[in-house]
């Protein structure tokens, strides 16, 4: 249902991420919120340029290793950074945190899967396969720079 509320109008409920977040107070509203402004972000409904301060709020409410219901949420929270990252922005306040957590993400992720007959179908549907497509993203938005690199 937020998520519903939110796709209804992204440009209020983006106006102060931060605050909505700490309200919501669970992973699974959080996750609700968070996706519904991604959503509109991707869609056009909400101006790209609101991409920072969601990814910087969404981490900072990020749920401790093991909680419950932190699934959704963390899924959430890389395909936020790793849009912000796709479009060149600088997340200088998280950056160094973001990518610390992102790398423990893909650690517990790259474990083999031995409790399930389909381990490619659960490796992707898990925040460590996300968590590894938003560090890849990152390391090619700093390296490109570094190499003198100019597109166009």
């Amino acid at each position: 249902m937020l998520g519903e509320l939110v796709t209804q109008d992204p440009g209020t409920w983006a106006a102060d991420p931060a605050q909505v977040a700490t309200a919501a107070a669970r992973p699974a509203l959080q996750a609700a919120y968070f996706n519904s402004l991604h959503q509109a972000v991707h869609s056009g409904t909400l101006a790209s340029d609101r991409m920072g301060p969601l990814a910087e709020a969404a981490f900072a409410v990020r749920p401790g290793a093991g909680a419950p219901g932190a699934e959704p949420l963390q899924l959430v929270m890389c395909n936020l950074l790793h849009r912000a990252w796709d479009s060149g922005l600088r997340l200088e306040e998280i950056e160094a945190e973001a990518v610390v957590w992102l790398h423990a993400l893909i650690t517990g992720w790259s474990v083999p899967r031995q409790d399930t007959s389909w381990p490619l179908g659960a490796a992707t549907t898990a925040p460590g396969g996300s968590a590894l497509l938003s560090l890849l993203t990152w390391g090619i938005q700093h390296a490109v720079p570094a190499r003198g690199c100019r597109s166009g």
